[in-house]
């Protein structure tokens, strides 16, 4: 399998569909843990953070889905 570009998008060259991208950030509702979400997000990647501050990852949240991707927080007390 192949994996292409196509704009902003990763498309599998092999059946012409896009491919979804994930990433992890740790650290990511303050500095440049948060500036990193909101590039990835505006990059076409799907965001999963972690942070202390829920109140911040709401605001972050809402602003990667205002980039068109989804994003969710995961609170210090991930295991």
């Amino acid at each position: 399998m192949r994996v292409g570009e196509r704009g902003r998008v990763a498309v599998d060259s092999s059946v012409g569909r896009p491919v979804r991208r994930s990433v992890l950030v740790t650290g990511a509702t303050g500095g440049i843990g948060a500036a990193t979400v909101l590039r990835l997000a505006g990059a076409g990647f799907d965001v999963i953070g972690t942070g202390r501050s829920q109140e911040k990852a709401g605001d972050l949240i809402a602003a990667a889905a205002a980039r068109g991707r989804s994003a969710a927080h995961c609170g210090g007390g991930c295991r």
